[in-house]
């Protein structure tokens, strides 16, 4: 398979994804803006804005809910044997696997940890210059790597 069909393969499906996303977003975002042009001659500005903010999170809580019911909870894993933990099982993950274990038994605390990181990152230009020169070498590498795989 030459490059312009992986390449149409790979535009195809991210249109096919992303376009009915962003339809249903404009739609959600343009009944917003109705809701608050409407509202906003009778309550005031003020109070129309917090009227549609809190319909928006509504939606999104409920949107959330919906969806945790949709996607069925992971198989639990095999019990372990009955041995009592041991006095290194709270020091740091020594292993790829083993962290990616870990992530994946504590899902939680891996969206608080990223959030958290993403927010540390993003308001502070000091951490976004130190991410950019330590991640830099790394993408620029992954990405003449994914060039080289779709030009074979």
């Amino acid at each position: 398979m030459n490059i312009q069909a992986k390449l149409a393969g790979v535009f195809g499906l991210n249109a096919a994804i992303w376009l009915p996303l962003l339809l249903g977003l404009a739609g959600v975002l343009v009944c917003a803006w109705g809701g608050y042009a409407w509202l906003a001659p009778q309550w005031g500005p003020p109070l129309a804005a917090l009227a549609i903010g809190a319909g928006l999170l509504l939606i999104a809580a409920g949107l959330g809910a919906w969806l945790r019911r949709q996607v069925a909870p992971p198989a639990p894993a095999p019990a372990a044997a009955t041995n009592p933990p041991a006095a290194g099982d709270n020091l740091p993950v020594s292993s790829a696997d083993e962290a990616l274990e870990w992530a994946r038994a504590h899902p939680r605390a891996v969206l608080v940890a990223g959030g958290i990181a993403g927010l540390l990152v993003a308001s502070s230009p000091t951490l976004r210059r130190v991410a950019g020169q330590a991640l830099g070498p790394l993408a620029a590498k992954a990405g003449s790597k994914a060039v080289s795989q779709l030009l074979d």
